[in-house]
């Protein structure tokens, strides 16, 4: 876009526009109908930013990035699903509880190696994830996507993800922010269907948190977003609490832009 950043009718958040003159890119954070915010992004500065993503077009959980995996429990496990691929999805890795009550099993990429940008600086993160069968009464778990610190403990102490507990909010996203232990959690409207991809993503700043799913913005949070030494990093982990049969989440991409305030 030639001289200003326009808005287009269907703009969506990660757009850019392009300011040819000074050749410079305008990123919209905020993709409101008539009252989009754009943000300078530093697109050729590599002391200012990075992109992370890995689609699992590999034939292991590890993938291009070098994901690391953490299970507990008998059968627990992360590892390539490409049977569940399809024209729209390629690239598919499943994590699995396996039969223990308590098993569980984390793709992770380090648990402390981002820091929630200082003002100026921004952290957009999505992932397309699918749950093949919903959790029931006796067959319980929960998931958790995008951002946490956590291997082993019942929650993240420090993080920005999203949620599936349905035994505590039912079939629905919950959205959640953690600084030292203590959470902001919003239960959202919107539901979760089995069979049926998501696509989850947040837009991190030193101020806010905002939270999408399917473009839908669904949550806000400005309190207990990780400062200075809490920290995290991506984390996608699924957590069995009542019986015995191996319950999956499946994730289709994980794709991570950060954009310090300053020049490193």
């Amino acid at each position: 876009m030639v001289g200003a950043a326009v808005q287009k009718v269907s703009v969506e958040i990660g757009d850019y526009a392009w300011v040819t003159d000074e050749l410079t890119a305008f990123r919209c954070i905020v993709a409101t109908l008539g009252a989009a915010v754009w943000v300078v992004e530093p697109w050729n500065d590599q002391r200012r930013g990075n992109l992370l993503r890995e689609d699992w077009i590999s034939l292991g959980a590890a993938g291009a990035l070098g994901w690391s995996v953490s299970n507990a429990g008998a059968g627990a496990s992360s590892q390539i699903n490409n049977a569940t691929a399809d024209a729209s999805h390629d690239g598919i890795v499943e994590s699995d509880t396996g039969t223990t009550g308590t098993g569980r099993s984390t793709l992770y990429l380090g648990v402390d190696g981002i820091v929630t940008p200082a003002a100026g600086g921004l952290i957009s993160a999505e992932a397309t994830v699918r749950f093949p069968v919903l959790s029931v009464v006796a067959q319980e778990y929960i998931s958790r996507f995008l951002f946490g610190d956590s291997l082993v403990l019942a929650d993240h102490i420090d993080g920005i993800y999203f949620e599936y507990d349905r035994l505590t909010s039912g079939n629905v996203w919950r959205c959640k922010t953690a600084a030292g232990n203590v959470r902001t959690t919003t239960v959202t409207a919107a539901a979760i269907a089995a069979a049926t991809f998501y696509r989850l993503r947040v837009l991190i700043t030193s101020a806010q948190v905002l939270f999408y799913v399917d473009d839908v913005l669904v949550a806000t949070h400005v309190t207990n977003i990780p400062t200075g030494a809490q920290r995290y990093a991506p984390n996608m982990r699924i957590q069995k609490t009542a019986g015995t049969t191996v319950l999956t989440h499946l994730v289709d991409y994980f794709q991570m832009r950060l954009v310090t305030a300053a020049t490193r």
